[in-house]
């Protein structure tokens, strides 16, 4: 197991460029560490990475798998609510999505609403120092 921090990749997604030659640049040389020593899983330990999954992986190339851990623990969560039968089975019902954030709203909306393919709204700012 090898770790690599990757400070300025979270950033380059916040200001929308994910999918940009700065975020491929910088992707290489953050990266090349790591190839070198040949790696073939690499797990995307952030929940802004998997804005970078296309980056990434043109970078690492198809032999290194990349593990979204959000998904993986999406997986699991939903096993255990169907093991414990309360997984929602109406699904008739719209859901009811809310959004809390420690930064600029209008900012994660934009970001959010180009991961999620849909419009984000209902976002509450919370203040990180009251807890």
């Amino acid at each position: 197991i090898i770790d690599k921090a990757c400070p300025l990749f979270v950033p380059i997604v916040e200001e929308g460029w994910a999918n940009t030659d700065i975020a491929s640049l910088t992707a290489k040389r953050y990266l090349e560490e790591l190839m070198d020593k040949g790696i073939d899983s690499l797990v995307l330990g952030c929940t802004h990475y998997p804005l970078l999954k296309k980056t990434i992986g043109e970078i690492v190339g198809e032999k290194v798998k990349l593990v979204n851990p959000a998904k993986e623990t999406a997986k699991d969560l939903k096993q255990i609510l169907e093991d414990n039968n309360i997984l929602r089975d109406n699904v008739e019902e719209e859901p009811k999505y809310e959004y809390y954030v420690s930064d600029i709203p209008e900012k994660f909306a934009a970001i959010a609403e180009e991961f999620l393919k849909k419009e984000i709204d209902d976002i509450k700012n919370v203040e990180i120092k009251q807890y």
